[in-house]
């Protein structure tokens, strides 16, 4: 996301991640919304836990998927 992150101001948090978030421990929630966070205003955190970190990947990859979507139907951006 860290191309398109400036032209974005929302970002989609998806009803499904809860039941991950609510599964954790609240330390490890709270750094995976961290790092969710940040991914959405352009930075690349890396979570040192393999697990929350393979979690965080898939997050980030839903909300390039989201984002990308959004901004080629607002005609912001194009792929191609």
């Amino acid at each position: 996301m860290k191309h398109y992150a400036e032209a974005l101001t929302t970002f989609l948090f998806k009803r499904s991640w809860s039941a991950i978030f609510s599964a954790l421990p609240d330390p490890e929630a709270g750094q995976l919304i961290k790092a969710v966070i940040a991914y959405t205003e352009g930075q690349d955190p890396e979570l040192e836990d393999p697990v929350l970190n393979s979690i965080y990947q898939a997050m980030a990859a839903d909300l390039d998927g989201n984002a990308l979507r959004y901004l080629e139907r607002s005609g912001c951006f194009s792929d191609k």
